[in-house]
């Protein structure tokens, strides 16, 4: 004799409609823009860095990756920047 689970169809059931919901919000989230300014965040970015370089003791050296983006001395141990 086969043994079956009382609640398989149930279980299949919600499966089936997580699935189908699931696949609603990747359509919703695949029809949506970018809601973000590539300009914006770069103008940003910038002006936060005027800003540092304004209040450091020593000189900034920022980098992003493996490009340096300002050639300075690095700083000694005692700056509060850097």
């Amino acid at each position: 004799m086969e043994k079956r689970s009382l609640n398989r169809e149930t279980r299949k059931k919600e499966l089936i409609k997580i699935a189908q919901e699931n696949q609603a919000i990747l359509k919703r989230l695949q029809d949506k823009q970018a809601s973000y300014q590539a300009g914006q965040l770069s103008e940003e970015f910038k002006q936060k860095t005027r800003l540092l370089r304004s209040i450091c003791e020593y000189p900034l050296s920022l980098t992003r990756g493996s490009r340096e983006l300002s050639s300075t001395v690095s700083p000694s141990p005692r700056s509060s920047c850097g």
